[in-house]
């Protein structure tokens, strides 16, 4: 495989980096703050059910004006909606929302999985290219930044800078235009079979689905350069 591929564009959220604290964990304590009180349990589920029903967005020419931030707040507001209970309306929603949103923009809200730094620099060291293509906002450069990995990528094609998501080819045509490489020549690596692993494919691109905890990219790593490696 090694000798088919140029260029290897990493999913973010799932593949490179995770939450340090279960989303649910982190809503709830803000809201604490703020004085409403639910368990981390009733957040998590109250996130999952606003994220299924959060509409999927047509593509537009160029970046999203608003780097995502409308998403976002309609996104927590859904979610403090779907929690159980009386007494929501007592929560100021726009202070909640900044507190979240700012939070989940700093290094300290993620981390890289352990295996992530290592599995870059032995491809980078094997001559392959490395970008990253995410469903994100400009806050993941920072994320990036915050835990020495922006350095191991050529570029970052982040969704609301295109305009486009993923499974939109779109996107996937923005970052092999960017890498300047033929779409059979290039590998994408996600955690969603949906939006990586399909959605790369049917694009022109390679793409190769990790599934944690039972697979991590020094899978990947072993598939590209041998079990060896």
């Amino acid at each position: 495989m090694a000798s088919d591929i140029d260029f290897i564009f990493f999913d973010a959220a799932g593949t490179l980096i995770e939450l340090s604290e279960p989303v649910g964990a982190t809503y709830a304590r803000f809201a604490e703050g703020l004085g409403l009180r639910r368990s981390a349990d009733e957040f998590g589920a109250a996130f999952a059910a606003a994220w299924g029903r959060m509409p999927l967005r047509e593509p537009v020419a160029g970046p999203r004006p608003d780097d995502d931030l409308a998403w976002w707040r309609e996104m927590v507001g859904r979610t403090v909606e779907a929690l159980p209970g009386d007494g929501k309306g007592a929560l100021d929603e726009e202070q909640y929302f900044k507190l979240l949103f700012n939070f989940f923009g700093t290094a300290g809200a993620w981390r890289p999985y352990a295996e992530v730094p290592g599995v870059l620099d032995a491809l980078r060291a094997r001559g392959f290219r490395l970008g990253v293509l995410s469903n994100f906002d400009g806050r993941l450069e920072g994320i990036l930044e915050g835990h020495g990995l922006a350095p191991r990528f050529e570029f970052a094609v982040i969704s609301s800078r295109v305009g486009a998501d993923k499974p939109h080819p779109e996107i996937f045509r923005h970052a092999v235009g960017r890498a300047g490489v033929a779409a059979e020549r290039c590998l994408h690596v996600g955690d969603q079979e949906a939006l990586d692993r399909a959605a790369a494919e049917a694009a022109g691109l390679r793409a190769r689905r990790v599934d944690r905890p039972g697979e991590d990219l020094r899978s990947v790593l072993a598939d590209l350069l041998g079990a060896g490696a």
